[in-house]
């Protein structure tokens, strides 16, 4: 009769193991689970910005026209040394401008963007009307942003005026300094400055567009003429050249 109840215990006991061991066993199975792709995506996504996930990277990633001009501005303009370039090598050459979308598909750049605009004095709901407005935001350097954005509201472009032309932080600080300079030049104004009320943003960014294009122009055609020289030196030298070693056949063979 006293036995009995030590096998109550003991079957419990075992109950208990049994248990424990299926609880412990499902936890350690659990732990080695490897989470989907879009699972960690989407993880790393909050982690850097929580809204990533609804910016449109294709519209980011298109060129923008002072990326489009650099890019044509790297290549040579003249170069005779590549005349006899296959074209494999040719279709070899890709843009070395364009980024790798892993690089800021998931926020990395734009939640530092958007902490020192924050700092500027832009309002709570500027990231999406921003990027509504110039996808490209999302992935250029935070602090060429930056740079921009601090310039317009020392010169007198306040935050509202830059929210109703967002594709003004889009480029260079230069480039939107001498763009006021050269809207004030086509309207003839006598102190830029002064005249800030009558330049409206769209007008200040066909100013900007303006003199991207001008700049582009004059250094092509330097380019292009220093090429030509460089060109024709080689091509002169070359023909002498060309002289004197037929001069030496022909009095070898006197």
């Amino acid at each position: 009769e006293r036995s009995k109840p030590r096998k109550t215990e003991s079957t419990m006991t075992f109950v208990m193991l049994r248990l424990f061991y299926c609880l412990l066993l499902g936890a350690s199975s659990n732990a080695f689970v490897v989470p989907s792709s879009s699972t960690t995506r989407r993880q790393q996504q909050q982690r850097f910005w929580p809204l990533a996930a609804t910016v449109d990277v294709k519209a980011a990633s298109t060129q923008l026209l002072w990326e489009t001009l650099d890019e044509k501005q790297s290549r040579p303009v003249l170069n005779l040394s590549n005349r006899e370039m296959s074209p494999e090598q040719s279709s070899s050459i890709k843009d070395s401008s364009q980024k790798n979308s892993d690089d800021w598909n998931q926020g990395q750049i734009w939640s530092e963007t958007e902490k020192g605009l924050q700092a500027l004095g832009f309002g709570d709901d500027f990231p999406t009307l921003l990027l509504q407005a110039c996808p490209q935001l999302y992935r250029l350097e935070t602090a060429m942003i930056l740079e921009t954005a601090a310039w317009c509201i020392d010169t007198g472009f306040d935050i509202d005026y830059i929210m109703r032309e967002p594709r003004i932080l889009s480029y260079k600080c230069v480039d939107v300094e001498y763009g006021l300079d050269f809207i004030g030049k086509m309207l003839m104004l006598k102190d830029t400055n002064a005249s800030l009320g009558i330049i409206v943003p769209p007008l200040l960014l066909s100013g900007i567009d303006g003199g991207l294009q001008e700049r582009a122009v004059q250094k092509a055609l330097g380019d292009a003429s220093d090429a030509t020289y460089s060109a024709n030196t080689r091509i002169a030298g070359d023909a002498v050249a060309a002289l004197n070693q037929l001069k030496q056949q022909r009095n070898n063979k006197i």
